[in-house]
């Protein structure tokens, strides 16, 4: 019998607009429930149309290090899965069909905020440091299960 409590981290989502990201832990088992874009905090410090953020870091040192778990979709809006776009298309993202269908939708209209949510442009380390979309592969599908 394992005495070890299931851990709950909220790295976001909490007193704020968006930004869910909830991490949750049992034993070896890690799963991100959301994925959001805080639009509390983003608005700190970009108003989205003269000023906006740089994503070349992105989440960069947390993929390398293979930080970051398997992702769990409550729902499409971009509160919940704004920041996947800076998560490795490798990461297994899991949610119900519909909001599969909602994310893609969405991307697929263009809506700002959504590109990289469902497939995504891959990113490579540039000699300065930064991230930047590898054009010659174009976009892949990310790794996707329904619950």
């Amino acid at each position: 019998v394992s005495t070890m409590a299931t851990m709950i981290t909220c790295y976001g989502g909490i007193n704020e607009i968006g930004g869910c990201k909830i991490l949750v832990e049992d034993g070896d088992v890690r799963v991100f429930l959301d994925f959001g874009k805080s639009f509390g905090r983003y608005s700190d410090y970009f108003d989205g149309v003269f000023v906006r953020e740089r994503t070349t870091r992105g989440l960069l040192d947390a993929m390398a290090l293979g930080l970051i778990p398997p992702i769990v979709l409550s729902h499409a809006h971009l509160d919940h899965s704004g920041d996947l776009d800076f998560v490795r298309p490798e990461v297994p993202v899991f949610s119900s069909r519909m909001t599969a269908f909602i994310a893609k939708a969405m991307q697929d209209s263009g809506k700002p905020g959504a590109s990289g949510v469902v497939y995504a442009n891959p990113h490579t380390v540039k000699e300065n440091g930064l991230l930047a979309a590898d054009k010659s592969k174009g976009y892949v599908w990310r790794q996707w299960g329904f619950l």
